[in-house]
């Protein structure tokens, strides 16, 4: 089938909401607490002109765009109060897709980049250089959920009522808005290439957007995304769009702070341990991590954390290759 592409994301007259009060937490998304270990003391981790790459006075981030509501200026005070504990400077780079900031953790154009899921296990087969030095937490937990979202009037019941409808994807890039839900898909015998319209919409809101203004009939998006919007932003007689959840497609680690190689050990041992004290656990800590919007703190990790999305990856590539030389056979 072909993919349906609209002519623009539409944009609803006001802020879309998804009621309060018909969205209640499931049981595999309340938070699995998790307690990180004690921080070294400051005076570990703070940095020297030898930890840093030869010629370079500071050290950059690279951000993905992950969430519409997370930008490189909500990250601001997170980093400037990194760059206080390892007394260095730290400019943030903010990419307008999750193939750039892969393209740049490879290329080694920063030497820090908090990476998606996905994204990282697919700079790590580019680049082995590019390393998992700590795991984001968010809402006090270490992973989260994949959802397909429809619209709370949509009579569907499962998956497979789906078939011959638009389903809206992130970013071929996105784990929790792409990969998860495509491999839920194939378990339940659907093929999205032959069985959807299907589109990449770029973001988790403007999925939402999709399926609230009517240009898709289901939207595949993290569990926080749905989250932010049963907050509610807006004034009463702003236009509303009710959604519900058909379908959670596993969960999924957090996000990865990733050394892409410019590091030597001592300097990502520096890094790891001044993440360890950005948590919201102390006044200084919930401060700098307020306006990231769900981040409460970060645990030590390694590759071994993000095995279970390589796998998925895997299945899911596999199919990608088969439907693609059936196409190129026909």
């Amino acid at each position: 089938m072909t993919r349906f592409v609209p002519s623009g994301i539409l944009f609803l007259a006001g802020i879309l909401v998804i009621s309060a009060c018909r969205y209640q937490p499931q049981a595999d998304e309340l938070p699995f607490n998790v307690n990180p270990p004690e921080p070294p003391n400051l005076a570990e981790v703070q940095m020297t002109s030898a930890d840093l790459p030869l010629g370079m006075g500071e050290l950059r981030l690279g951000l993905s765009p992950s969430s519409a509501s997370r930008t490189a200026d909500d990250f601001v005070p997170m980093t400037d109060y990194l760059a206080t504990l390892l007394d260095v400077p730290i400019r943030t780079i903010d990419v307008a897709s999750y193939s750039e900031l892969i393209d740049l953790a490879v290329a080694g154009e920063v030497e820090l980049a908090l990476l998606p899921p996905l994204s990282y296990v697919l700079a790590n087969e580019r680049s082995p250089q590019v390393r998992v030095i700590a795991q984001q937490m968010s809402f006090g937990a270490t992973t989260y959920s994949s959802y397909v979202l429809i619209k709370a009037d949509d009579p569907s019941g499962e998956l497979a009522d789906l078939k011959g409808r638009r389903v809206a994807f992130v970013d071929q890039y996105s784990t929790s808005g792409f990969l998860f839900p495509y491999a839920a898909f194939l378990a339940h015998g659907i093929d999205p290439e032959r069985d959807f319209d299907y589109t990449f919409a770029g973001g988790h809101a403007q999925v939402v957007r999709l399926l609230a203004s009517n240009d898709a009939d289901a939207a595949a998006t993290a569990s926080g995304s749905a989250r932010e919007h049963a907050k509610g932003n807006g004034s009463a007689d702003e236009t509303q769009a009710d959604v519900r959840i058909l379908y959670k497609a596993g969960r999924i680690p957090y996000d990865a702070l990733c050394s892409t190689g410019g590091l030597n050990e001592r300097a990502i041992k520096k890094v790891q341990g001044a993440m360890l004290h950005i948590n919201t656990r102390d006044r200084r800590g919930r401060l700098a991590l307020r306006s990231t919007h769900s981040i409460t703190g970060w645990i030590p990790a390694d590759d071994q954390r993000y095995e279970p999305v390589r796998k998925v990856q895997a299945v899911v590539r596999e199919h990608l290759e088969k439907a693609k030389h059936a196409t190129e056979a026909d």
